[in-house]
């Protein structure tokens, strides 16, 4: 979430994936770098036999993941999201909501506002 965007409600904004996935069978798998700046990243993350991490989503999180394409708000996510999994996810906006969080300040995502996205 940028500077700007601090202020906005979660649910207008829209996600966008910047790290890469692979699939598990029904499952995301989502790569994050061991080191994503400075020295690190420079010098030791190309020399490790494995530079990723992995983490591994449950089913509401892969469809989370999947729905998150940069078009799409929290809030049409989450109406998907509830209309899918009806009470294993209520409330769906609470639970979304801290899931989208979590993935932005995990560096998973970004969120922009709407009138900013092309």
């Amino acid at each position: 979430m940028t500077e700007e965007n601090k202020d906005k409600n979660l649910l207008t904004l829209v996600p966008n994936r910047i790290r890469e996935f692979e699939m598990e069978g029904e499952k995301a798998v989502i790569l994050l770098p061991r080191f994503s700046s400075g020295w690190p990243a420079r010098h030791i993350q190309p020399r490790l036999k494995k530079p990723t991490m992995k983490v591994k989503l449950d089913e509401i999180g892969t469809m989370v993941w999947q729905l998150i394409d940069g078009k799409r708000t929290v809030m049409e996510i989450t109406e998907l999201i509830g209309e899918r999994f009806g009470e294993r996810v209520t409330p769906p906006h609470e639970r979304v909501g801290i899931f989208i969080t979590m993935m932005k300040n995990e560096g998973m995502i970004k969120l922009e506002d709407p009138e900013d996205v092309s």
